[in-house]
């Protein structure tokens, strides 16, 4: 690529931009972005960049443009045999401590939710994690990762060393951080 577009696509590019799409790459494993792309000369930077072009050379074939929304907090869940085992704070940018009820409705909360996505899914998988975000004040589907990303990852417990203990659990292990300590609901 020579870094130029024709001036129609720059101004359906910047149309996208307008509207609140972004560029992001879809490599082997997963759509991401380095930064936020707002102008057409940063999504320019942002394709041309060595990052970006060495991808392809690893399996990516895409370049996509997504609505950009903001994220409030993620879990993780794992589903195995149809049921929710775990849950983990995944992702929380802001850093807001909850105290331990709080916890206890969103953990609640979670398993209703994951027990819709569970129903729908039910004659496509047994096992696959979800990706739950807090958007808008409500949890949204992030993402869906099929049974091979079972060893997706966690960040408070290595998934292959409590593999027994998750597959085997009768009620949702449910792990996160109150200023930076760990603590586990698993009633």
């Amino acid at each position: 690529m020579n870094g130029e577009l024709t001036e129609s696509l720059k101004i359906n590019l910047q149309k996208g931009l307008d509207e609140g799409y972004e560029f992001i790459r879809s490599s082997a494993k997963s759509s991401h972005s380095r930064k936020r792309v707002k102008t057409v000369e940063d999504c320019l930077e942002e394709i041309t960049n060595a990052c970006v072009i060495m991808s392809y050379k690893y399996l990516c074939r895409h370049i996509l443009m997504r609505k950009y929304i903001e994220i409030k907090q993620e879990y993780r869940c794992y589903v195995y045999q149809k049921k929710l085992r775990y849950i983990e704070e995944y992702y929380d940018p802001e850093n807001k401590d909850h105290n331990i009820e709080e916890y206890h409705i969103i953990k609640k909360n979670i398993e209703e939710y994951i027990g819709q996505i569970t129903e729908k899914l039910r004659d496509i998988y047994d096992d696959y994690t979800v990706d739950l975000g807090i958007v808008d004040g409500k949890l949204t589907v992030i993402e869906i990762n099929t049974p091979m990303y079972l060893l997706a990852g966690t960040i408070m417990a290595k998934y292959e060393y409590i593999t027994d203990l998750i597959h085997k659990t009768e009620r949702p292990i449910f792990k996160f951080k109150i200023q930076n300590e760990i603590y586990t609901i698993d009633e």
